[in-house]
Order: C-alpha cells, then structure tokens, then sequence
C-alpha cells in the first residue's frame, strides 16, 4: 500500500479522449496531456485508468512513450482490470502499467491530496 504526502497528487483518466466533440482533436489533446505531464518538475504519484481511458495505457496509443517515461521516473501506473477485461487487453501482458481493481483506484483517489482529471 502506498502513502501519499501531502503535496502528492494522482491523475486519473477515464477515456481516451480529452475533452467533449470530434474524436480526432480529443485524441491529439490526450497525447498532449500525457506529453506535457511528463515533462512536468513534479511528477504525480499515480495515473490511474478506468472505462476507455485503459485504451491510453493498454492500447496503440500515441502516448504509451509518455507513460513509459512517468512510469520509469516513479510514477504508478494502473489500469482497472474490469475495463481492461471488457475491451479484450491481456492484464498480464501490458505495454505499461499493471491491472488494479476499484477498491484500490477508490483508495488512491481518496488518499491525494489533489485528483487531477483531464
């Protein structure tokens, strides 16, 4: 189980799009977000994905570098295994990250001191 400080804070993701409207845009906005959040001076202590945001984490996503990135600075990346299990990705083969459940994104969530969502 993890502590989180008081200054920590957790990105949560929950589709693999940012923003509402067309597709296209809100798909190059993620890539951005996942660009500029590893570039960032202070890293969040977790980038939690759940519903079509594990197709960021799990899938051919333009951003899996990024999260490669966070992941190797620290960062924990994890993805909800019922999402993961109904989009049809292999929860033990992941391109990043590892397979959680909602009792620990719930816990995590609760734990920061600050929950951005893009």
């Amino acid at each position: 189980m993890t502590d989180l400080t008081k200054d920590a804070y957790v990105v949560v993701i929950s589709s693999d799009m940012m923003g509402d409207g067309e597709r296209e845009i809100g798909e190059k906005l993620m890539t951005s977000f996942t660009y500029a959040l590893s570039e960032q001076d202070q890293f969040p202590t977790h980038v939690l994905f759940y519903n079509s945001g594990v197709h960021v984490s799990a899938g051919e996503s333009k951003a899996r570098e990024d999260l490669v990135k966070l992941q190797e600075a620290g960062v924990k990346i994890q993805s909800c295994g019922t999402c993961l299990d109904y989009y049809g990705y292999d929860k033990a083969n992941l391109p990043v990250g590892e397979a959680t459940n909602m009792y620990e994104i719930v816990r995590i969530m609760r734990s920061a001191s600050r929950v951005v969502k893009p």
